[in-house]
C-alpha cells in the first residue's frame, strides 16, 4: 500500500457527515491508499478493484467498480476523454465544501477502511474533537479574566439548571450540528468509544439522603424524564450530560 497513513481535515470530517456522504469518503481513503495518492493516474486493472475490495471488506467482485463510479459522479474522481482515471486531491474537496480550516488528523488507512461503522466512528471524533476545541477558544476569548477562576466548568444549579462546558454536548445538540438523527449520533458515539477514539464520563447530580424521585421529579419536571435512584448510592441523582473527551492529535497542514 503506497499511502498507509493520510492527513484527515477536522472540518471535511465534519461536512462529509453533514452531507451523508460517509460511505463515500471511506472509498476515496482507500482509493487513495492503494493508488499513488492525490493526482495519481491509474486503470480500473483488477489488481485495483482487488486490492480496494480487500481493504473495504467486500464480498461482491462489482461493488468497487460501482463505488469508483460513483467518486466520478460526486466529482472526487476524473476521468479522461481516454478512459483513465485520476484521483482528486483533499484540496479540491474541501475548495467544493469552501473550508479553510487547516487542523488535521492523520489516520491509518486500512485501520480507518475497515468498515463503514468504523469510518464513520472516526470522523465523527475527528469533527467532535475540532468542535470541542473551537468552543473552548470561545469561551476562553469571551470569558479570559475569569477562566482561571473555573467558571466554565458543568454543572447543575437548582434555579437555573444544568450549565455546560465545552466537552458537554449533548445528542440534540451534536444531531442539529451533524445533521442527523440522536439515535445516530448515539450509534457513533458508542462505536467511537468502542474503538477508543473518546472517552466518555458520566455526570449526575445527586440529593444527597433522598431516596424518593417522586419529589424531585416534581420539583423539577423539565429533569423528570432523567430523575432516577443511583443504585451505587442509594440516593436520587439527575443524569446530566456525559462529558466527552476525545483523544486525537492535531497539526495544522
Amino acid at each position: 500500500m503506497n499511502n498507509r497513513y493520510l492527513n484527515i481535515n477536522a472540518r471535511l470530517a465534519e461536512k462529509i457527515l453533514r452531507r451523508g456522504l460517509g460511505e463515500e469518503f471511506r472509498v476515496l481513503l482507500a482509493l487513495k491508499g492503494v493508488a499513488d495518492g492525490s493526482g495519481s493516474y491509474f486503470q480500473m486493472t483488477s489488481q485495483v478493484l482487488d486490492s480496494l475490495r480487500g481493504l473495504c471488506g467486500w464480498k461482491c467482485r462489482r461493488t468497487p467498480k460501482k463505488k469508483i463510479e460513483k467518486l466520478v459522479k460526486i466529482g472526487w474522481v476524473g476521468k479522461d476523454s481516454e478512459g483513465t482515471y485520476y484521483i482528486r486531491s483533499f484540496d479540491v474537496i474541501k475548495n467544493q465544501f469552501d473550508i479553510t480550516s487547516s487542523a488535521v488528523h492523520q489516520v491509518s488507512v486500512p485501520w480507518i477502511c475497515e468498515s463503514k461503522s468504523r469510518a464513520k466512528s472516526a470522523l465523527f471524533s475527528i469533527a467532535l474533537g475540532k468542535i470541542i476545541a473551537d468552543r473552548q477558544h470561545a469561551l476562553v476569548r469571551k470569558n479570559a479574566a475569569h477562566v482561571s477562576t473555573g467558571g466554565w466548568q458543568a454543572g447543575f444549579d437548582l434555579q437555573n439548571g444544568e450549565s455546560y462546558s465545552p466537552d458537554t454536548l449533548s445528542t440534540s445538540f451534536l444531531g442539529r450540528r451533524l445533521g442527523v438523527s440522536k439515535a445516530t449520533i448515539h450509534r457513533w458515539k458508542h462505536q467511537a468509544i468502542e474503538d477508543g477514539l473518546i472517552k466518555r464520563t458520566k455526570r449526575r447530580f445527586k440529593f444527597s439522603g433522598t431516596t424518593n424521585p417522586s419529589p424531585i421529579r416534581s420539583a423539577f419536571p423539565e429533569e423528570a424524564h432523567r430523575t432516577y435512584l443511583f443504585f451505587d448510592s442509594g440516593e436520587v441523582a439527575i443524569q446530566l450530560t456525559d462529558s466527552l473527551d476525545v483523544g486525537l492529535k492535531y497539526k495544522s497542514v
